[in-house]
């Protein structure tokens, strides 16, 4: 086969490269059968696809990586490797952090660089006031939050840790939350569609996933989902909402131990 041409590479954010290239030809008879994708010269195949693809994740943030790729036919054969192509991954994004509402205990939020640990405690995100820490930025319209999160504190069958987005840093405040327990409850989509009011759904939780777990929350206007997956890239919608929200939100990462002292730490 022939060597795959205009192989490019972009950073997506601080952990995430994009990488494309033109689809090749097979000239012996035997029929084209994917491309092999090379990383930092390794010899040992990064990715082996059939797209003309392929997005590198969970990379370390201000970090240069280069890029070669090959294709395969069905005889066995591989092609020479393309010339290789550098992308950086960009720099961590700067993250304000703080407990919301009248927690016992206070929270803690550490850049790992690859990683980010949001610890807190709180009584619970729900009913008409939350009590949590919050790692988070601003978004003006529409957008989505992604994070896989790897590792979660047991303190309470309802303790929670997930993506958020908030109209303030109020307790009531309204909000959307996907979100993971540490144990059977699974994962649950719950929101606060008035400032005051009660928190929602009951009993939203599946009772099936497990950590680690990708959560996704995407805003769409006024309709805020809530997803899940188990690999980051097939996804299952877990519900949705409207609720009117200002331009301009809060949006990142809460962690409540749903206990009043002890402190739960999600690692995301």
């Amino acid at each position: 086969p022939g060597t795959p041409a205009n192989l490019a590479a972009s950073a997506v954010g601080p952990n995430r490269i994009d990488i494309t290239w033109s689809g090749s030809t097979d000239t012996g008879g035997s029929g084209l059968a994917g491309y092999r994708l090379y990383r930092n010269g390794s010899a040992t195949p990064l990715a082996t696809v059939t797209t003309t693809g392929h997005s590198d994740l969970n990379l370390v943030a201000s970090t240069g990586y280069t890029y070669r790729i090959s294709a395969f036919d069905n005889a066995g054969n591989e092609s020479a490797l393309s010339g290789p192509v550098t992308a950086t991954t960009t720099a961590p994004p700067t993250w304000s952090t703080q407990d919301i509402g009248a927690v016992a205990a206070a929270g803690s939020f550490t850049d790992n660089g690859a990683s980010l640990s949001v610890t807190g405690s709180g009584a619970d995100i729900w009913k008409t006031a939350d009590e949590f820490r919050y790692a988070y930025r601003t978004l003006n319209g529409d957008g989505e939050i992604v994070a896989r999160l790897s590792s979660f504190t047991n303190t309470d069958p309802w303790a929670k840790a997930g993506v958020m987005m908030r109209e303030s840093l109020a307790a009531n405040s309204r909000f959307a939350l996907m979100l993971m327990t540490p144990g059977a409850n699974g994962a649950a989509f719950q929101y606060r569609t008035s400032t005051g009011g009660s928190a929602a759904p009951s009993n939203s939780q599946d009772g099936v996933s497990t950590i680690p777990r990708w959560l996704r929350l995407v805003r769409q206007g006024n309709t805020f989902s809530g997803y899940t997956s188990a690999n980051g890239t097939t996804w299952v919608l877990r519900n949705s909402t409207t609720i009117a929200m200002p331009a301009t939100v809060h949006v990142g990462l809460a962690v409540t131990s749903h206990q009043a002292r002890p402190l739960g730490t999600a690692v995301f």
